[in-house]
């Protein structure tokens, strides 16, 4: 479903560290279903954080 979406880089970070934890698995799953095709947006306080 292409479009906007708006996320936490903690989503970025948890699917990027690849230690075989349940966050990883799940925040990986969630960027390769959710983001084909879709803009991703991040705010400038998040990256900032």
């Amino acid at each position: 479903m292409p479009g906007r979406v708006f996320l936490d880089t903690n989503i970025l970070l948890y699917a990027k560290i690849d230690d075989g934890s349940q966050k990883h698995i799940k925040c990986h799953e969630l960027l390769a279903i959710t983001l084909v095709g879709s803009e991703i947006i991040v705010s400038a306080q998040a990256l900032n954080e």
